[in-house]
């Protein structure tokens, strides 16, 4: 919903803000007075590409700034377009591209002018129209064919997954679960890099620690005699004088301290002798690993993790293999259950088509397209996510006239009404604004007094806006603007009041002052209760 607008320098809008109410606003306004440059800015804001008359006198840009309410979130949009150079659009303050600005903003307005189709001959929109009237009256026939065709495409990427080439598949199993075995069997996942780079050092430097721990023994052994012929001196002392008992606690943690270091030296000497006899094995380990870590990753850690990927994967080949056997089955029948689920799907869109076509037929009667009719014309077409149909959109302005494309035989006005009285015949709850440019062309008489109606009528469920010459129609509003246009410059006013009377009575005669003008505006607003 468009809650605030703001134009500069947009032809000959010098400044002007409008903030349309959450129902119906109208602008109004003299023939050439600017009042469609309203609706122009709106299409900037959409991302619309500018037209090469959009920067007005006033100026070395135009300027257009909006705020949208999107549920609970107050978007902020921008546009700036300079009088050369490229244009700049800006979302929430920073800037982006014409077609981010379009994504974000496009779904939240629809225009329906004398040259807006609103995507009314295309297929896609026919489906959508139609679609909105099946998920009220069938809600789970749409939803049956979506889980249908998301199973069918599911069997289809596991055929494409297998590929049609078993023997590729049969290779690639094959060197999964080697390589998940060869790492498995070298004990990669058991192993540390800290610990093989310390052994790969000391059997490196064997001899040399050999030497030094051999050393450290003998000397260990005599300084540990001697050590114990002190503790026990110290011992004895203390026993003798009492003040000594720190120094014997002392003496025997040296003591224990020496004997725990030569047992270190032992279990070292040991080890090497032991490494030393199974020499072989360990550099072919260590080998081993560097050849691993070569192939599979720069770590023991990531050689591991590459071998459990390497069997998860050769899990998922066996499943691949046992499953080509099935597939071309279970295609089959996921496409017969996709055909089903279409066909009723098909058959709901007809019934809507039937009903909604009946409907809009009669608010075109009320609207003075007395016999014109629409018509959902569906076609079988291939399985898609859509469903099994292609609906092409057909009118006719009169009965005795044969329906044709709808975007080639409709004019502006008529296409107007036209989707006003789609979107009373869908009555669907909207977040959109719908905008309706020049929505009375050609109309008069009854027929406006109707549309004013109509259009009350859709402002209870989506916001409108629209840009109107008559005041049938814009005594129906909650809200109304003025575009007074004086020489080159034109500005925007909210009328109500005495003001809003004098517009509707000089729409109603050229007169504002005209007693008679104003008593007939008058009758209008009561009549629609404003």
């Amino acid at each position: 919903m468009l809650t605030y607008l703001s134009v500069q320098n947009l032809g000959v809008l010098e400044a002007a803000v409008i903030e349309p109410d959450q129902r119906m606003t109208v602008i109004t306004g003299e023939t050439g007075a600017g009042k469609t440059l309203l609706v122009e800015a709106l299409r900037l804001l959409m991302g619309d590409k500018p037209r090469t008359s959009t920067v007005g006198p006033f100026g070395s840009e135009a300027r257009v700034d909006g705020l949208f309410q999107d549920g609970d979130t107050e978007i902020g949009v921008g546009r700036r377009v300079p009088k050369k150079g490229r244009s700049q659009a800006f979302l929430e303050g920073s800037v982006v591209s014409a077609s981010v600005l379009a994504d974000r903003v496009a779904p939240l307005v629809e225009i329906a002018g004398q040259h807006d189709h609103l995507g009314l001959r295309s297929p896609a929109a026919g489906l959508r129209m139609l679609d909105s009237i099946v998920s009220i009256e069938d809600p789970d026939v749409l939803g049956r064919y979506e889980r249908a065709w998301k199973d069918y495409q599911t069997l289809l990427e596991v055929q494409v997954t297998l590929g049609g080439d078993r023997m590729a598949l049969e290779r690639e199993l094959d060197l999964m679960t080697y390589q998940a075995r060869e790492i498995e069997d070298a004990g990669a996942e058991d192993a540390d890099d800290a610990e093989m780079e310390a052994l790969a050092g000391r059997l490196r430097n064997a001899e040399a620690i050999s030497d030094h721990v051999s050393t450290a023994l003998g000397e260990l052994d005599l300084i540990t005699d001697r050590a114990g012929v002190v503790v026990s001196s110290i011992r004895r002392l203390a026993d003798l004088d009492g003040s000594l008992e720190d120094t014997r606690e002392s003496a025997d943690g040296v003591f224990e301290e020496l004997s725990e270091l030569r047992r270190t030296m032992e279990r070292l000497s040991t080890d090497l002798a032991g490494e030393q006899a199974n020499r072989e094995q360990l550099e072919a380990r260590l080998n081993l690993f560097g050849d691993l870590k070569r192939k599979y990753g720069r770590t023991l850690r990531e050689v591991a993790e590459y071998g459990r990927r390497a069997a998860n994967r050769a899990d998922e080949l066996r499943s691949l293999i046992d499953r080509a056997s099935t597939i071309d089955g279970e295609l089959k029948g996921a496409l017969e259950t996709v055909l089903r689920a279409g066909g009723d799907l098909s058959k709901a869109r007809k019934a809507a088509g039937t009903s909604v076509t009946r409907e809009v037929g009669r608010h075109l009667g009320d609207l003075g397209l007395q016999g014109a009719r629409l018509e959902y014309r569906l076609a079988e077409a291939d399985p898609s996510p859509t469903g099994i149909d292609r609906v092409m959109t057909f009118f006719a302005s009169d009965k005795r006239l044969t329906p044709g494309a709808i975007g080639e035989v409709a004019s502006g006005g008529e296409l107007s009404r036209l989707i006003l009285a789609l979107r009373l015949a869908t009555r669907g709850e909207s977040t959109r604004s719908l905008v309706f440019d020049e929505v009375d062309a050609g109309v008069g008489g009854l027929a406006a007094l109707a549309l004013g109606k109509k259009l009350g009528q859709l402002a209870a469920t989506a916001q409108v806006i629209a840009v109107t010459h008559l005041p049938q129609v814009a005594a129906n509003a909650d809200r109304h603007y003025v575009v007074v246009r004086v020489g080159a410059s034109a500005t925007v006013r909210h009328v109500d009041g005495e003001e809003r009377v004098a517009e509707l009575a000089r729409m109603l005669a050229g007169m504002p002052d005209s007693a008679g003008g104003r008593e007939t505006a008058t009758e209008l607003l009561a009549a629609a209760g404003r």
